[in-house]
């Protein structure tokens, strides 16, 4: 796209085809409906390249995708510019677009808005590359990357086209429940990365999808033509149309000067749109990681472990969610940054060939070139302070799962506490017990030996008249050993008290050892004693 001092102004369409697209796309769609042609694409196509490409694999995929993913109706959204240098125009796809909650949603609302005929005649007046092509049916796969040289000439005057599919994720805001989420099919998978991840404290969602982006550049002509596939929901349409406003901003600025417009500029209205929201993306994730560990923090102060734990066992379920989706954003981050890498490298060639050029070198045109240059270096550092970013946050993450960790070991020990608690009050229980029934044993044990000659089976117990003898003998010395034990007891604690009363005596000129050593008897015996 380009624009002079003589420039009309970019406008934009919204609905069909233009009349004259119509007619181009119709006569198009009419000589490839044949049968056969449909079975020869994509051989029969020039952006088809056998070394690179599975031209079966490809044919299966852009059926699955006519099927699955294309509405029946066409409705692409075209931008033209003309200059003096040349008309330049974008064609932007996308699914339904939600501007109002009034108009009416049609049911394929979720499929973009062009029909498979229209597809494919797209394709075939484009020449687009059939590895494009395959990119687009499968977006959810990971791949690459593609840049041709279709002159083939290699000078500043050539014509390039280069491919990408980039990886984006947008937050929306949403005011639901964690619960409300779990009943839908993606809500209740949202341990998959691909799939879309709710922050209730945050209160949005964390949407993924990707933007196919096809940028062709006719040096010699000065015409730069762009398509764009946008995957994201209609239901966020400012979200969708604002690198095309973006887009046309940027050529209305540049509408009154002679310069062309630089063919990468496409490429840096994305690139730097999709690293914007990526970083939004990223402050959203450390809102609710706060979150998160303000309330952990709480909830280890108070002193009901049972909800503690609980809370515990959310906390860390939510947290290995997100660090999943961290992971996965990782990986898409770094194929934006090989994306934009790639296109620095192909910007400086060009400026290479260009600066050899030096009769269609001009200062305006430098400028542009230097402005592309620059603008590629202040993404890749934006890039890679959001890529950091995100690597502080894993290692959040990692902290908090410690802090759950400690918690729950913490738990365990106070249970543990309890438990030892527990088994040591019931152990002086049973102690308790077994003192009370050793003292009934004693008392048993005695009946039962002063019981035992009546339950004898001596001869001279089974006759009445010899009961009286065993009266005789067991009476008496029971009753005299009982007096033996009392008075012994009795002559020892009369001693004791006499040599209590008496006390420790000291001799003039012996008072030290020998008194010591009488004294020390009494108190021996006192203490045998007690």
């Amino acid at each position: 796209m380009n624009s002079g001092s003589e420039a009309a102004p970019p406008h934009g369409y919204r609905g069909l085809l233009r009349p004259d697209d119509a007619s181009r796309i119709g006569e198009s769609s009419s000589r490839s409906s044949s049968r056969s042609r449909e079975l020869q694409w994509p051989i029969n196509s020039p952006g088809y390249v056998p070394d690179l490409d599975y031209a079966h694999d490809i044919r299966y995929a852009l059926r699955d995708f006519e099927r699955d993913q294309l509405s029946n109706d066409t409705e692409v959204y075209t931008l033209r510019c003309a200059s003096k240098w040349s008309p330049d125009n974008l064609s932007s796809i996308s699914r339904f677009l939600v501007r109002s909650s009034k108009i009416p949603i049609p049911e394929d609302a979720r499929k973009l808005r062009i029909s498979p005929t229209a597809f494919r005649s797209l394709i075939s007046r484009f020449e687009i590359p059939a590895a494009f092509t395959a990119a687009l049916c499968r977006h959810y796969q990971t791949c690459g990357t593609g840049f041709r040289d279709l002159s083939g000439l290699g000078t500043p005057n050539s014509t390039w086209d280069h491919w990408c599919l980039l990886p984006v994720r947008v937050q929306v805001p949403c005011k639901d429940d964690a619960r409300v989420h779990t009943k839908s099919t993606a809500g209740n998978n949202q341990m998959d990365p691909f799939h879309y991840i709710h922050l209730s404290d945050a209160r949005v969602d964390i949407r993924g999808s990707h933007i196919g982006l096809l940028v062709r550049c006719d040096s010699s002509a000065g015409q730069t033509t762009a398509i764009i596939v946008n995957f994201q929901d209609g239901r966020w349409s400012q979200i969708v149309e604002e690198p095309i406003g973006r887009i046309k901003e940027a050529i209305k600025s540049r509408g009154d000067t002679d310069a062309k417009v630089e063919p990468f500029f496409v490429h840096l209205i994305y690139l730097s749109t999709v690293v914007r929201w990526w970083n939004n993306v990223l402050l959203s994730f450390n809102h609710q990681l706060i979150a998160h560990e303000k309330r952990l923090q709480e909830e280890m102060d108070t002193l009901n472990s049972l909800t503690s734990s609980d809370l515990s066992t959310g906390i860390n379920k939510a947290l290995h969610v997100m660090a999943a989706h961290l992971h996965r954003y990782g990986s898409e981050l770094g194929r934006i940054e090989d994306i934009v890498l790639e296109l620095s490298s192909r910007h400086e060639r060009s400026i290479s060939l260009v600066d050899m050029a030096d009769n269609e070198r001009t200062a305006s045109v430098a400028h542009e070139w230097n402005r592309a240059k620059l603008g590629f270096e202040q993404i890749i550092s934006h890039l890679r302070a959001v890529r950091n970013f995100g690597k502080e946050l894993e290692s959040k993450i990692k902290n908090i799962l410690a802090l759950v960790t400690n918690d729950k070991t913490m738990q365990a020990i106070l249970q543990a506490a309890q438990q030892d608690a527990k088994l040591t009050q019931q152990l002086a229980f049973q102690s308790q017990e077994l003192t009370a029934s050793m003292k009934e044993d004693s008392i048993a044990m005695k009946t039962a030996l002063l019981s035992m000659p009546f339950f004898s089976t001596n001869p001279y117990l089974t006759t009445a008249t010899r009961f009286w003898l065993w009266v005789v003998l067991s009476v008496p010395s029971t009753a005299i050993a009982f007096a033996i034990y009392l008075r012994v007891t009795a002559l020892r604690k009369e001693r004791i008290r006499r040599q209590l009363a008496k006390g420790p005596s000291f001799d003039e000129g012996e008072s030290g050892d020998s008194g010591g050593r009488e004294n020390a008897i009494p108190l021996q015996a006192v203490g045998n004693g007690r």
